[in-house]
């Protein structure tokens, strides 16, 4: 955990455990591994973050809340060219339910992610929502393309999704719950 004030560089290391940074600066890491100590396995950001080039290990997680500090709105959080240790998307490891809370920006590979809000306003741009289960309808309006990727819809509870004419609809990962009789 760092403080102070100015902006904070991490490039080309490797780190185990717990990473959080409560300074007033931008934290900039590049080229660096983030690993599980055994105990914890956690990134969490409070503030602007570009994270490019980097891995994570089996166990680690990504959020951005801390119920102390609220909201961190207005706040920019990019990642790039950043992939799990076997190779696929760090999605998968980014807790939601805390981007929702937090409300930040997030980006991933130029993909800007929604929380569960309702509705997603398109404005010609791809806006994705992932790591969700839906147990209500989910209006999309506007144009653009709505990306969903590891999201549950439960139709059971009245969920589903509503598009506009000009919106394109896509995703990775998707299950629709199925009742049977």
């Amino acid at each position: 955990n760092t403080g102070g004030t100015g902006d904070f560089y991490i490039e080309n290391c490797e780190i185990y455990g717990w990473n959080s940074f409560g300074h007033k600066g931008d934290v900039i890491i590049s080229g660096t591994r983030f690993y599980h100590n055994g105990k914890y396995g956690k990134l969490r950001f409070y503030q602007n973050a570009q994270v490019e080039d980097c891995t994570f290990g089996t166990g680690m997680s990504i959020d951005f809340y801390n119920p102390h500090q609220g909201t961190i709105e207005g706040k920019t959080l990019t990642f790039t060219d950043c992939k799990m240790e076997e190779g696929s998307s760090i999605v998968g490891i980014i807790d939601m339910e805390c981007f929702d809370k937090a409300k930040p920006t997030l980006i991933v590979d130029g993909v800007e992610y929604a929380g569960v809000t309702n509705p997603i306003v398109l404005n010609s741009n791809t806006v994705a929502v992932a790591n969700v289960t839906l147990n209500e309808t989910l209006e999309i309006q506007g144009e653009g393309t709505i990306f969903l990727e590891n999201v549950k819809i439960l139709p059971a509870t009245g969920a589903g999704i509503v598009l506009s004419d000009k919106a394109i609809l896509s995703g990775r990962n998707v299950e629709v719950e199925t009742t049977d009789g």
